[in-house]
Parts: structure tokens; sequence; C-alpha cells
């Protein structure tokens, strides 16, 4: 079963005291490419963190934003007082020299760089921090996973139907064509024959190899055979192959240029329009594609 590249998972959790948000988001990119934001108490755990996600989603680029929510209510933390008293009477002078009357507010000085002091942990809470930060992400992720593959089902059965389109239309191309070298080969043969007289055998001869010639390279039959193994091998690829993006792209540019041989051999307007039929439901597989892991 294929899987989109676009999914979002997030879990709240209650550590040691304090509410951990956990969010994971993807969307579509051609390798992986893994970027977070932690709060400040996680950063030594970053490369830990990181690893779940690496070894769990294959392709896309995925963000990991991890939040305390309520982490300046925790008892345990404390408060720099020093530094808020220095940040109060800066912003005071400031105030009185920009002739601003309103106070300054407590929340504003909560808010400056190490004004509350995180409480340290000791070594056994730690372990049990990092535990259950990890088992939040990959709950995390367990449900963007999840949604990745509900949207993978919906892009299986549109990609199905095109692919359907595709053999159709490669069947009417087939029923046009199919006795189109041997028109070929009996039109000039008959015009060739009422232009020359029956003592020119020896020219006759080497106009009936270029009408052969000719005639064969007006056959798509080899064309339409490919392009139908590609569109088995694409059906395939959706069910048996895991992370398929990269295989779908390589055969969506085989057929495509099946389709352009197609469309260079062919005279008839009505190949015309099916060559355009087929080039139009392979950039739509391919703009679906490009959202598949």
């Amino acid at each position: 079963m294929i899987s989109s590249m676009t999914g979002f998972g997030s879990v709240t959790l209650e550590v040691l005291g304090t509410t951990v948000q956990v969010e994971v988001k993807t969307v579509n990119h051609r390798f992986s490419e893994i970027s977070t934001k932690l709060p400040k108490p996680l950063y030594s755990f970053e490369q830990e963190i990181r690893e779940i996600l690496k070894k769990r989603i294959q392709r896309g680029k995925i963000t990991l934003v991890i939040n305390f929510t309520n982490q300046n209510d925790v008892p345990s933390n404390e408060i720099n007082e020093t530094l808020a008293v220095k940040y109060f009477d800066s912003l005071t002078k400031l105030n009185a020299k920009l002739g601003i009357s309103e106070e300054v507010k407590l929340d504003q000085i909560l808010a400056f760089p190490d004004v509350i002091i995180p409480h340290e942990l000791s070594e056994e809470e730690q372990v049990v921090f990092i535990k259950e930060i990890c088992e939040g992400v990959e709950k995390a992720t367990d449900k963007l996973l999840k949604m990745r593959l509900d949207e993978g089902k919906s892009l299986e059965n549109d990609l199905v139907k095109r692919i359907e389109i595709l053999e159709k239309t490669l069947v009417e191309i087939y029923e046009i064509t199919k006795n189109a070298s041997a028109d070929i080969r009996e039109n000039l043969t008959n015009k060739i024959n009422n232009l020359l007289n029956d003592n020119s055998v020896i020219v006759k001869e080497r106009l009936e190899l270029e009408i052969a010639f000719l005639a064969d390279k007006a056959d798509v039959t080899e064309e339409i055979t490919r392009f139908n193994s590609h569109n088995k091998l694409f059906l395939e690829t959706i069910k048996t192959s895991e992370a398929p993006g990269r295989r779908m792209n390589f055969l969506l540019q085989e057929m495509n240029r099946e389709a352009n041989t197609i469309g260079s051999k062919s005279s008839k307007s009505e190949i015309a329009h099916f060559v355009v039929t087929l080039k139009e439901e392979i950039e739509r597989i391919r703009e679906q594609v490009q959202n598949i892991e």
C-alpha cells in the first residue's frame, strides 16, 4: 500500500507536572529532511528524538514541534529575581523616556530570557522525562503515519483509475493503427506501379525496400506493447513496493517517451488527439506521485 508524504499527528502529555504538546507534520520532499523546534531542556536529547523520526519516516520534509505549555506554572521553577528587577527598572525608565504611562506588568518581565529558571531534574527524573517525551513522539508519529496511509489509499484509487484511462486510450490507438503499416505499403506500391513501367525491375526492387522501411516506421505496435508493460509495472509497484515514489517517476518517464514516439510515427489526426490524452493523464499521475513516499 502506498503512503502519502503529507500528514500530521499530535499528542498532549503530562510529564513530571509539565504539560507537553508534541506535533509532527510532513510535506512532500524529494529526500528526507528533519527540522525540530524544541524547548531548551530538550536540546541535549535532540539527536535521540531525531532518530525516532528517521527510523519511521523514509521520505518527506518532517517538522517536529514540542512545547511545554504550562512550564511557567511548575512550582519547582525558580525566578531570577535580580535579573527580573533589572528588566523592570529598564522598562520603567524606557516608559518614562517615551512618555508611556502604562505600568510594567509581571508577565512582561517573565517573558524575558532567563528570568524563569527551570527546575533541574535529577538523573532519575531525566530518564523518566526523556522516556515519556520519546513515547509521545512515537504516538504522534503513529497518528501521522495513519493519516499518510489513509491519504495514500485515496491516491491509490485515483492512480488506478488514471492507468485504466491510459489502457483504454492505447486500445483506441491500436484499433486505428493496427493496419497502418499494410495500408501505407499498399498505397505506396500502387502509386509507384502507376509511375514505373514493367522494365524498371531494379528500380522497383529498390523502391519496394524503401516502402517496407517506411511502412515499418509507421507501425506503433511495439510502443503500445511497451507502454502497456509500464502500466502493468506501475500497478504492481502500487501494491507491492515500499516507498515506491521514485520507481513510479521512472516508469512515468518511460510512458511519456513511448507516447512521444507514437505521436511522431503517426500522421493521422485521430492519433494526435489520443496522444494528447495520454500525455495529459501522465502529467496528472506525475503530480499525484510527487506526494507519494
